[in-house]
């Protein structure tokens, strides 16, 4: 007579676990879920944050020189240029020296500063804004644009933009000469504005200067004129003087 065998498993194979409970099962998704969504948005938000940052600054860019120079414009239209140089002629009215007033000149300047710095708080409270309205958002970024996608452009939500003035603004005039004819010189000048903001967005600050150059006014010094003009370096020529012409 055979012996039969019985063969019992072995513990810990296979054959002897059981299923996980669903408790577990739904645990452990959980947790693959949150971390692959982390690495998702970690991933996203490494992608989109320059883009969105370098729009923001654009923008930023583009609504605080079109105040400023809104602003100024109007202000320097108010203002007499001809109060801050000091002018000597002679005899014959041909200036022989030209300066700045220094007391006009700080005035000026001060004015414009102080007109600059109105002008920034009025866009930080939202008095000035893309919407026209009171509203302390100067601008939204519509998230679809740092798709760079053109059919997303306008899709998803606004990303609001704030600013705010860093410091004081610096305000100094420039000066440019040019020679107009025979021993004239036109002199122009020009006001340069440069403004340190921030650009507050939802998740991240960035700084931006911005710079602005408007024309203030000109000047033109007529000098006498020669007997003789050598032109751009080559011979001279002669040239009749009024006394001259007044003789024949």
């Amino acid at each position: 007579m055979r012996k039969r065998y019985r063969f019992q498993p072995i513990k810990g194979s296979k054959q002897s676990q059981a299923p996980l409970p669903f408790r577990y099962v739904l645990l452990l998704s959980f947790v693959l879920f949150a971390i692959l969504s982390i690495q998702g948005l970690w991933f996203v938000d490494s992608q989109l944050r320059p883009i969105i940052s370098q729009i923001a600054q654009r923008e930023m860019e583009r609504v605080a020189t079109y105040t400023i120079e809104q602003a100024m414009a109007e202000e320097l239209s108010q203002m007499d240029m001809s109060e801050i140089f000091i002018k000597e002629t002679n005899n014959d009215g041909l200036v022989v020296f030209l300066d700045v007033n220094t007391q006009k000149y700080n005035e000026l300047m001060g004015r414009v500063q102080t007109r600059v710095h109105e002008v920034i708080n009025h866009v930080q409270r939202g008095e000035v804004n893309s919407y026209g309205d009171d509203n302390p958002i100067v601008a939204t970024i519509p998230l679809g644009r740092a798709l760079n996608n053109a059919l997303l452009t306008d899709v998803g939500p606004g990303i609001p933009i704030r600013f705010a003035l860093m410091g004081d603004a610096k305000v100094q005039m420039r000066d440019e000469a040019e020679t107009l004819g025979i021993n004239n010189t036109r002199l122009s000048f020009y006001v340069n504005i440069d403004v340190n903001m921030d650009v507050i967005l939802p998740f991240s600050e960035v700084s931006e200067t911005i710079s602005v150059e408007l024309p203030a006014g000109f000047a033109y010094v007529a000098g006498p004129v020669p007997q003789f003009y050598g032109g751009q370096g080559g011979f001279g020529y002669p040239v009749i003087g009024e006394e001259e012409i007044k003789q024949d």
